[in-house]
């Protein structure tokens, strides 16, 4: 944690005297005396580790379990600025560092994870790619580390703001406040700790190298108060000097929570406790609401600082409206003017909704400070870490003439073998559907939408949204692999709807990991995207080892962010137990577009483009290369990813990723020459720069927003879209030829392009 100003002294001496007994309800107890409360954690033999153990609450939590016995080390990239007490050890070393943090943990027994980065002030405007990395990558490191030491206990410092944003939360509790929706999230900081938050909770349960399990379970605490907290009150009591804070802002009876900082101590020593055996691990997998128990208003809450400050307390209200606009002024002015001077805003947005609206949640659940921790619901994770490159490989499947995959699909071409492919409604699930059912799969095509064609003999077709978990769990009885498909946003106007591409490709692949967990479902084959790696970055045959995915906050698109998010919950699901006792087994493939008999998506509305006289110009690298991969050959890419999750091929594909593409780079303009020539017209000769295309993307997509409520403005090409067109992105398909095995017949080229739409009668419409 770091601090972001100097301790106020009057802001300390309110916190530790209570203002001569004014400060209301402030429980502050008068020294860390634990032990009746820890039990199993507080043995002289166990070791904890505490990162962020250099901040203002790493540091106290490290004191309190040095008080009771833990031999602790304090793990932060800063010293703490407090003398470090006997039985403690502190190492220098940065979260995202995972040799100095896998050297730290040798011998722990319990992770107490609290380091952060950009919670509030200036932090949470600069250095977007450190939030990300510290908050998000440091996160997967722990828990790799975890893994590897066979550290059975992981506790997550998290924060309220996961699930608030802006929306009145009253009296919230686990069970119904759902995640705040990723892209809603003014600041990076929230968005992060939330991904961070569900990564924890997804590991729970994963087996460790040496054989146990761990158990995980994440607090989250709203701010932190006590004495020398340097955050909060001491920035606060600043303002209020500098006059800063002569108006109120926000509902006048808006109400929030704080915690001081012991009890959040406290709820962390019992957090741990509940992980251990002797408790039933009953606060494995929970995530759990902290804080002193009332509800506040902000305003009269800091009284006490303004009659010691000498200052009068606000009495002008000033529309909320107004001060959220200011703070957005505000860091604009601080990222435009960074590289000159450092612009330190009043308020950010964040911090604008955080004292102007109601968030206040129930501590029923709560590890309580003299009762044990009750039963909180289940979570399940993202999972994102620009670090993280999977071990997967990528197999060399090419264009094949017919879905004759009988010699190709191992046990899934059993009769007894059942699989669900969502998304079934659509071009590819319904193709896949067909070529499992052809191989003498059963198979269920579960989609909203019906598909194109006539369902095929051993198949059955279930109309419903992969949001719906009931109809998800009544469509995968009996499966034993579920060939996740669905989405939404992929191209054109869709790119565009952006809170319905995160209800599906996020929620629904929420829906599908639990789905497979209840159901015993060994294992699940996701469809995600080459575009989790690339956001407009040139990559030159690209492989699983070394290209990382694209940071979520540079996304430009909401399709690729959430497609990201979504295939790193699949990874971090890998060797999630089963109800049944099992482990599920995950992989995802990655395509670039498809292309096909009947494809409807990419090259037809090219087609209808360059009809419209909207194709007279070329635009991007003229040598700028991508992939396309065959319908038929993302097909077997499938089928055989799937195969690779059973134990008779050793569960090879198990959490690995895959790039798939018919092996060729193509340059789109040279690849679609036979559209021009077929349809009559002359190939564009005239380049326009990038930048003038992106302008015009950019400029269509905001008059799709602003005149939606009037009429639909379909964009040409979307900024995502360009990008594709314009910058090289290709991928290597080297390692598929050790990993998954056949290899297929190459395919025809770019002339095949010709037939395809000649046989489907494209031409004839």
């Amino acid at each position: 944690m770091v601090a972001v100003a100097a301790a106020h002294p009057l802001a300390s001496d309110m916190v530790q005297n209570k203002c001569n007994g004014v400060m209301p309800n402030w429980r502050q107890p008068s020294d860390y005396s634990l032990n009746g409360h820890v039990g199993a954690v507080l043995k002289r033999s166990k070791k904890a580790m505490v990162t962020g153990g250099g901040g203002y609450f790493g540091y106290s939590l490290g004191c309190a379990l040095a008080k009771s016995g833990v031999t602790v080390t304090l793990f932060d990239v800063q010293k703490p600025k407090w003398k470090i007490p006997n039985g403690v050890v502190f190492f220098q070393g940065d979260v995202r560092d995972y040799d100095a943090v896998f050297k730290a943990c040798e011998g722990v027994d319990c992770v107490f994870h609290s380091a952060s980065f950009g919670m509030s002030g200036l932090e949470q405007l600069q250095h977007k790619e450190k939030i990300e990395s510290t908050n998000v990558g440091g996160t997967k490191v722990i828990m790799d580390v975890c893994k590897q030491r066979s550290i059975p206990r992981l506790v997550y410092t998290s924060t309220v703001n996961v699930v608030f944003g802006g929306s009145p939360i009253e009296e919230g509790d686990e069970e119904t406040v759902p995640y705040f929706p990723l892209e809603k999230h003014v600041d990076h900081y929230s968005r992060t700790k939330a991904i961070a938050d569900q990564m924890i909770l997804a590991a729970n349960g994963i087996p460790l190298k040496g054989g146990d399990k761990l158990h995980t379970c994440v607090i989250r605490p709203p701010g932190i108060y006590g004495p020398e907290e340097e955050r909060h009150l001491p920035r606060t009591a600043k303002n209020i000097e500098r006059k800063l804070f002569n108006f109120k802002f926000g509902n006048p009876n808006a109400q929030m929570n704080w915690i001081h900082v012991e009890n959040l101590v406290q709820a962390h020593l019992l957090a741990a406790e509940a992980l251990t055996p002797e408790k039933g691990y009953r606060a494995s997998g929970q995530a759990y609401y902290v804080h002193d128990g009332e509800n506040v208003v902000f305003f009269e809450w800091i009284a006490p600082l303004f009659e010691k400050l000498g200052h009068n307390k606000p009495w002008i209200h000033v529309p909320v409206f107004l001060v959220y606009i200011a703070a957005g002024m505000m860091e604009y002015l601080h990222l435009a003017l960074k590289p000159i001077f450092n612009f330190t805003p009043v308020f950010t947005r964040n911090e604008v909704w955080n004292i102007a609206v109601t968030h206040t949640f129930r501590i029923d659940k709560r590890p309580s400070f003299n009762r044990r921790i009750e039963c909180a619901p289940n979570f399940t994770s993202f999972r994102h870490d620009t670090k993280y490159i999977p071990n997967g490989v990528v197999p060399p499947w090419r264009q094949t003439s017919t879905y004759n995959l009988n010699g190709h699909a191992g046990v899934l071409s059993k009769r007894s073998m059942k699989a669900v492919v969502t998304g079934g409604g659509g071009y590819f699930g319904y193709s896949l559907g067909c070529a499992l059912a052809k191989s003498g799969a059963s198979v269920i095509l579960y989609d909203i939408q019906k598909p194109p064609s006539e369902v095929p003999n051993g198949a059955a077709f279930i109309q419903a949204d992969v949001r719906n978990y009931d109809a998800l769990f009544a469509a995968c009885e009996g499966a034993d692999c579920v060939f996740h498909v669905a989405s939404y946003g992929m191209s054109g106007l869709e790119q565009l709807q952006r809170k319905q591409v995160e209800s599906i490709n996020i929620g629904g692949t929420k829906f599908i990991i639990d789905v497979c967990k209840q159901r015993n479902v060994p294992r699940l084959v996701y469809t995600s995207t080459i575009n989790v790696v690339f956001g407009g970055n040139h990559i030159e045959e690209g492989d699983e080892e070394t290209v990382p995915y694209f940071p979520l906050e540079k996304h430009i698109d909401h399709y690729s962010k959430t497609k990201s998010i979504a295939d790193q919950m699949v990874l971090a699901a890998n060797a999630s137990l089963l109800s049944g006792g099992d482990k599920l087994r995950t992989c995802v493939l990655r395509p670039p577009g498809i292309y096909g008999p009947q494809e409807q998506r990419h090259l037809p509305r090219i087609a209808r483009n360059i009809e419209r006289g909207f194709f007279r110009f070329r635009f991007g690298e003229p040598t700028a290369q991508m992939n396309w991969v065959h319908v038929e050959n993302l097909v077997q890419a499938h089928i055989l990813a799937a195969e690779a999750l059973t134990s008779e091929k050793n569960y090879i594909a198990s959490g690995q990723a895959y790039y798939i593409n018919d092996g060729e780079n193509v340059n789109l303009f040279e690849w679609i020459t036979p559209l021009f020539e077929k349809l009559g017209y002359s190939q564009p000769w005239i380049r326009i720069p990038t930048s003038l295309v992106y302008a015009a993307a950019t400029t269509i997509e905001y008059l799709h927003f602003t005149l939606r409520p009037l009429l639909e403005v379909s964009p040409l090409l979307t900024r995502n879209e360009v990008w594709n067109v314009a910058v090289t992105h290709t991928f290597r398909i080297d390692k598929a030829r050790n990993q998954l095995g056949r290899r297929r017949p190459a395919g025809p080229g770019s002339f095949f392009l010709f037939h395809v739409y000649y046989n489907t009668g494209y031409f004839n419409h």
